[in-house]
């Protein structure tokens, strides 16, 4: 295959972030990427992707009077023109049906279930890797000031309900 046969078989692809905050805080409404090597910048794909990232809190004075009346109607959600009026309308719509809002309450309840279960997740986490360190600094005292881990542990203020889960670490 030549250079550049593959990327005249590919869709021209764009994946759209909306923040709701300046997600490179350089007050920005929009901010466009394309694929480019991390290893050699001046190497990119051509390959008709584009990554866009829209600030909803951005300058609005940099893009199209229409993007600008979308991310206000984002903020506010006060329709100002045509298309955020039909936006709206669909959104309302798309409230209104039944079916749809338990299907939606539904997905958002998941959601937040794994939410709360990869903070835990992240919690239990990162109490592992606090032990562990904790564990090396045992270990550290122990060996400079030649004392048993019970001794050194008891420097460090751990409690002594605790000291069994350090000394699995030691």
């Amino acid at each position: 295959m030549k250079k550049g046969e593959l990327y005249s078989r590919l869709r021209k692809t764009y994946i759209i972030f909306i923040c709701t905050f300046d997600p490179f805080d350089k007050n920005f409404t929009k901010y466009t990427f394309s694929s480019r090597c991390h290893e050699d910048c001046g190497l990119s794909l051509d390959d008709d992707v584009y990554k866009i990232f829209l600030n909803t809190q951005g300058d609005r004075h940099q893009v199209s009077k229409s993007l600008a009346n979308l991310m206000d109607y984002i903020n506010n959600n006060e329709p100002n023109d045509d298309f955020t009026r039909s936006l709206q309308e669909e959104v309302e719509l798309q409230r209104d049906d039944d079916g749809k809002r338990a299907l939606y309450m539904t997905y958002n309840q998941t959601l937040m279930e794994m939410e709360e279960k990869g903070k835990i997740k992240g919690r239990e986490e990162g109490r592992a890797e606090g032990r562990a360190e904790l564990a090396k600094a045992i270990k550290k005292i122990m060996e400079n000031m030649k004392l048993p881990a019970d001794k050194a542990m008891e420097m460090m203020g751990i409690a002594k309900e605790e000291y069994p889960k350090y000394m699995t670490l030691l």
